[in-house]
C-alpha cells in the first residue's frame, strides 16, 4: 500500500419521487497504513467536516473532529456519517444535530463508481 491512498466522492442526493435536489457535498477520503482514514467534506449549504477512523472489513467507523459552519449556515452542532460497501456500492448515511440533542437521520445515499 502507497503511503496514503486518496478517493474522491461526489454525490448528489434526490427527494424520492419528486426528483427534487437535496443534498450536495464533495469529499475526500484518505486512507493510511494499517487501516487508518480520514474523511474531509466540503457542503455547499455552508459547512465543512473532518471525521478520523478506521476501515473495519467493508465498513468506516468514524468520529467528527471539527466541523465549520458558515455565518449564515443553519446552526448545525454534529455530523454523523456511516460508510459501508454493499455489494459493490458504498452505502452512505448522514445524520445531524441542529441545536442541543442527539443527531438525527438527514440524508441516506448509494454512491457508484463513475467512469
Amino acid at each position: 500500500m502507497p503511503e496514503r491512498a486518496l478517493l474522491r466522492l461526489s454525490q448528489s442526493t434526490v427527494v424520492a419521487g419528486s426528483g427534487a435536489l437535496s443534498h450536495v457535498e464533495e469529499s475526500f477520503l484518505r486512507l493510511f497504513p494499517e487501516a487508518l482514514v480520514e474523511l474531509v467534506v466540503a457542503i455547499p449549504a455552508g459547512y465543512t467536516e473532518i471525521h478520523a477512523g478506521r476501515l473495519v472489513g467493508p465498513r468506516l467507523e468514524l468520529s467528527q473532529l471539527a466541523l465549520g459552519v458558515a455565518p449564515r449556515a443553519r446552526p448545525v452542532n454534529l455530523v454523523e456519517r456511516r460508510l459501508e460497501m454493499v455489494d459493490g456500492s458504498l452505502h452512505h448515511q448522514v445524520a445531524i444535530a441542529v441545536g442541543p440533542g442527539p443527531a438525527a437521520p438527514h440524508v441516506a445515499s448509494i454512491l457508484t463508481r463513475s467512469a
